[in-house]
């Protein structure tokens, strides 16, 4: 749903006047309730819907009025993955409730369906590497193979008032072999990250190369990845 990414199309869906501080909050205090409800197994299917559509809205005004921000681009996503799941499974409170009270409300499915599958986990790592794929095929598209030779990291980094580790940054920023090693292994692995779909060795590897990747990111650069090395993880 692109109109979401945009205010003005964010606007012409939903309208304008229900954006106030008042309205957000709200939007704020049910995301938590059913992220909370997630977490200790309640609600059934609702608490997921619940998260991924308040997520969606909240990240829809803050990209509308702030501007990009691509560090909750892969946890709204998976948000929206994980709402095809149902965690009320042996250890949940529904399991608890329902195993006590015959109406209860969110009862365990009898039989297997999609949301008990893994599917949502599945649609989550799917995401996440979408968003690690279409980063490598915007660096080809604005500087084609050129992004490859250095110039571009080494540029960045030595910005000074940004990252944590001076040091680092100061060995990446002068060294051009490096930030061309660094330039190349992170194209590599971008456009390759979609291999792991379809191998478990694969997943571990490119999974754990994205978190040091954004690790060097933290400590170079400024943007902290961490929201969505999480995701990353739950395809394991």
């Amino acid at each position: 749903i692109p109109e979401y990414f945009t205010l003005q199309g964010l606007m012409q869906v939903v309208g304008k006047r229900w954006i106030t501080v008042k309205t957000l909050k709200l939007i704020r205090s049910i995301c938590l309730a059913a992220w909370f409800g997630c977490i200790v197994g309640f609600g059934g299917i609702l608490c997921p819907v619940l998260v991924g559509i308040c997520m969606l809205i909240l990240h829809g005004v803050v990209v509308g009025c702030v501007g990009i921000n691509h560090r909750w681009y892969a946890p709204v996503l998976t948000t929206l993955a994980l709402a095809c799941s149902n965690g009320n499974g042996l250890y949940s409170l529904d399991h608890y409730l329902s195993s006590r009270y015959d109406k209860y409300p969110f009862p365990i499915p009898s039989e297997p369906s999609l949301l008990s599958s893994g599917f949502g986990r599945k649609a989550a790592l799917a995401v996440g590497l979408a968003t690690l794929f279409l980063g490598g095929i915007t660096k080809l598209l604005n500087s084609g193979v050129r992004w490859m030779d250095g110039e571009t990291i080494a540029y960045f980094v030595s910005n000074e008032g940004r990252g944590r580790w001076p040091w680092l940054k100061h060995l990446v920023s002068q060294s051009r072999w490096l930030s061309m090693l660094l330039s190349i292994q992170s194209m590599q692995l971008e456009l390759l990250s979609p291999w792991a779909l379809f191998s478990a060795v694969a997943r571990v590897r490119i999974v754990t190369l994205t978190a040091l990747f954004h690790l060097g990111i933290y400590f170079t650069l400024q943007p902290n990845y961490l929201p969505q090395t999480w995701c990353y993880v739950l395809g394991l």
